[in-house]
């Protein structure tokens, strides 16, 4: 699928496949069928239980490592599942990289299967636990580990570029960015996922059944992690009951909004000038903005 960045290795069924023969013999007989790639990973069915995640570039290996290295430590924690590896393959002489082999969670990603309007306050649940975790030596991200106001000038770009493709930059909507972009950044920051949109989370019935894609794992503004509520929840009443129950300030609220707006745009113009896939996802999330 086109993708921002190309590719710096060629990934195929026949290399995954020779990588777990060659290091997971126990795991051999499995079948391996690709199924998606995004912009850091390629993904593979491995058999009916297990998920292949495979970097395409030496900056996603990095995050992976991220994932590997902290996801162990998290999973007994939280109270939605989440995609600790089961096996980590090692570079070797026909792959360069790190990769993993994870669990496969049944359903589909959010963007597809709305949520059940009581998902919000599960979601929130597990936002709480995860944003009291220690963040002891956590990754550094310096795309998701800073202010939203330092989002400010991609923002401008983007909007200019994709405001004669929708209608929907509204008068409001700027005024909420403007409102979140001037809020004060909090001074202490706490473990957060980092890139928590629908693709990134997985329904099945209605429920979450797991959040996954944790590259981004970093510390930063809880505001990060609550800007979901925003792309996830369509009903404002749900959703204000789920920022109480999380303890939410009007702050915390306001640059939650900055950073759907952020993430919502950033979908769109992805939608409209490299995969048309993440439009629909971009739309939906600023169309829920602009009924807030």
């Amino acid at each position: 699928m086109p993708t921002h960045l190309e590719a710096e290795v060629r990934v195929t069924e026949r290399l995954v496949k020779q990588l777990i023969v060659s290091q997971f013999p126990d795991f051999a007989h499995f079948s391996v069928v690709f199924l998606d790639a995004g912009w850091d990973n390629k993904n593979y069915r491995l058999g009916s239980d297990y998920l292949v995640r495979i970097p395409r570039r030496k900056e996603a290996a990095i995050l992976l490592q991220n994932e590997i290295a902290w996801l162990p430590k998290l999973e007994k924690h939280l109270p939605i599942s989440i995609p600790a590896p089961v096996r980590v393959g090692q570079p070797d002489s026909h792959y360069p990289w790190v990769w993993s082999i994870v669990p496969w969670f049944s359903g589909t990603t959010a963007d597809r299967e709305s949520l059940n309007e009581t998902e919000a306050l599960k979601l929130v649940a597990f936002l709480r636990v995860l944003h009291g975790q220690g963040s002891q030596n956590a990754p550094v991200n310096p795309f998701r580990a800073v202010p939203i106001a330092h989002k400010s000038d991609k923002v401008a770009q983007h909007l200019k570029e994709i405001s004669a493709e929708t209608d929907l930059v509204s008068d409001k909507l700027l005024a909420l960015w403007q409102e979140a972009v001037a809020e004060t950044s909090p001074s202490e920051s706490c473990l957060i996922h980092g890139d928590l949109h629908p693709l990134n989370v997985i329904v099945q019935n209605g429920s979450i059944s797991a959040i996954v894609d944790w590259g981004d794992i970093t510390t930063g503004d809880a505001a990060t992690d609550l800007a979901s509520l925003w792309m996830l929840v369509d009903n404002k009443d749900v959703r204000q009951r789920a920022l109480q129950e999380y303890g939410a300030s009007e702050s915390l609220v306001k640059r939650a909004i900055g950073w759907a707006i952020f993430l919502g745009i950033i979908l769109l113009h992805t939608g409209l000038t490299v995969d048309a896939k993440y439009t629909n996802v971009g739309q939906r999330i600023l169309k829920i903005i602009n009924e807030e």
